[in-house]
């Protein structure tokens, strides 16, 4: 009778899993239309904490929208522990996955990282642990920096911006091939030792991908973290904005625009910043442009070789209003 019990009892527990499994699939193919999936709740958070990681980095310079998609990607490798505990269900078929899913939560990482939703994701916390070094680089290659003072609140473009007429970095008319202004950001809180954040979460990310591996039909699983880059998102380079260093490098003749009024050559994008240089209506200024790329929706920038036929070794890096200008021929001084 015993031996009876207990196998009815095993052949239930077969049932079970056999229906959890079969749900499982059923889900599987309304989210994804695969079949076979054992877990695809939390094989899209998996994914969706790729998705969120992958902004972060895109988002580096942008200190709110970095923020935000820290946030993100705390809520998804969250959710991604939690789906998996429903999803297994109990089953056997899912015990070395719930063993590993329940080692993971218990790891201080992890606490911390989850932490963050209440914690550091805030904004005062997270800024105040950033790091910001701008210098002069040879090929994308650091020749020579320093720590500026500058909040870190301040996008990256904007710090670069207001440093891009600092001669200790760089000549002005950028006619050395490859020296360029450029900066390195860095995010960090202390209580991951200093390490950088995008790594952490990376590292969680592929610590989640092994989890899942165990589980039934996810052994061929891949890593989302592997050769993502972590490093060089953290690089902004002059470049990367100011398409007219090019133009310089690649040898092009500075072009001319005359001024349809008096206006100004502006440190930033927009008549509030600060003034670098007046330019009287008539007056031809004879610079390399940034012609496609607009500002503020009126302003482009411009690095300048002369004003009214005086050459300008000053402040030639600057914004003007586009259409407080048009063009004339092509400027004879070469560069």
């Amino acid at each position: 009778m015993r031996q009876q019990v207990s196998e009815t009892a095993s052949q239930r527990v077969s049932e079970s899993n056999i229906v959890h499994l079969k749900r499982a699939r059923r889900i599987s193919t309304a989210l994804q239309g695969e079949a076979g999936c054992s877990m695809p709740g939390t094989h899209d958070r998996l994914a969706e904490g790729q998705y969120f990681l992958l902004q972060m980095l895109e988002k580096y310079h942008s200190p709110d929208e970095f923020r935000w998609n820290l946030h993100a990607f705390v809520q998804a490798v969250n959710s991604f522990a939690e789906i998996g505990l429903m999803e297994s269900q109990n089953s056997t078929e899912f015990k070395q996955f719930r063993d590993s899913l329940a080692n993971l939560t218990l790891d201080t990482t992890w606490k911390k990282l989850t932490q963050l939703r209440n914690e550091a994701v805030h904004k005062e916390p997270l800024l105040a642990n950033a790091s910001l070094w701008i210098g002069m680089y040879r090929y994308m290659k650091l020749k020579m920096a320093m720590q500026i003072p500058i909040p870190t609140h301040v996008p990256s473009w904007l710090a670069l911006a207001k440093s891009r007429n600092e001669k200790i970095y760089v000549p002005p008319h950028r006619e050395w091939i490859g020296e360029e202004c450029g900066l390195e950001r860095i995010w960090r809180l202390p209580q991951f030792q200093e390490e950088e954040l995008a790594e952490v979460c990376a590292k969680m990310l592929s610590r989640c991908n092994d989890i899942l591996s165990v589980s039934p039909g996810h052994s061929e699983v891949q890593d989302p973290c592997e050769n993502m880059d972590l490093k060089s998102p953290r690089m902004m380079f002059e470049h990367d904005l100011f398409p007219e260093v090019m133009q310089v490098w690649d040898g092009d003749t500075p072009s001319s625009l005359v001024a349809k009024s008096d206006t100004i050559i502006t440190l930033l994008p927009g008549d509030e910043s600060t003034t670098l240089h007046e330019v009287a209506q008539g007056t031809s200024v004879s610079a390399w442009f940034a012609k496609t790329k607009i500002w503020n929706k009126e302003y482009s920038s411009l690095l300048l070789h002369s004003i009214g036929g005086v050459e300008v070794i000053e402040d030639t890096a600057g914004f003007y209003q586009v259409s407080a200008f048009e063009k004339t021929e092509e400027s004879s001084v070469s560069n």
